[in-house]
């Protein structure tokens, strides 16, 4: 599947929005669906509607990270779903092999808190990591696919506004 999903775009609000801008009552959506879209692109535009949203985040702060980012948590056992946000953001991504990370942090600062030492020195550990390197031809491609992402997004806060407007009279 290609990047840009053959022109389908995802909306990741299935729980409302509360970054880069808060609105609890917008609602995930695909946009671009035709008679012939496959499940596949709809899956790719799943992945990468959440890759926009985190780039999103980042825009709305100090601009796309300069960087690696280090990704944790379930997604970033899918390759796929960490080389497509290694692409939509512009940066390498670093995973580590060990799924603990929550686990472990909450472990150091418990430690630092009885004492045992300052929690950043106590959380150092030696890790394997998997390095997934942006390819900036494809990044320049998501980046037209953004733009639209982000259009999409505003068109859709609006529209939420109004929605929310046609409730209240309704009650």
């Amino acid at each position: 599947m290609p990047a840009g999903a053959n022109g389908v775009t995802f909306l990741p609000y299935l729980n409302g929005e509360r970054a880069p801008f808060v609105s609890p009552d917008i609602r995930a959506q695909f946009h671009g669906l035709k008679a012939d879209t496959t499940k596949a692109e709809m899956g790719r535009a799943v992945m990468e509607g959440t890759a926009m949203s985190l780039r999103h985040c980042f825009a709305a702060e100090d601009g796309l990270p300069e960087t690696p980012v280090q990704l944790t948590g379930g997604g970033s056992k899918n390759p796929v779903w960490c080389q497509i946000i290694a692409d939509v953001i512009g940066q390498d991504i670093v995973v580590s092999a060990a799924s603990d990370q929550g686990l472990w942090g909450a472990a150091c600062l418990g430690a630092a808190a009885a004492g045992l030492g300052d929690a950043i020195t106590l959380s150092k550990r030696e890790e394997t990591t998997v390095i997934y390197r942006t390819d900036p031809e494809t990044h320049e491609k998501y980046s037209a696919v953004y733009r639209r992402y982000a259009l999409i997004s505003s068109a859709m806060r609006t529209l939420q506004t109004a929605l929310n407007t046609l409730k209240e009279e309704n009650e």
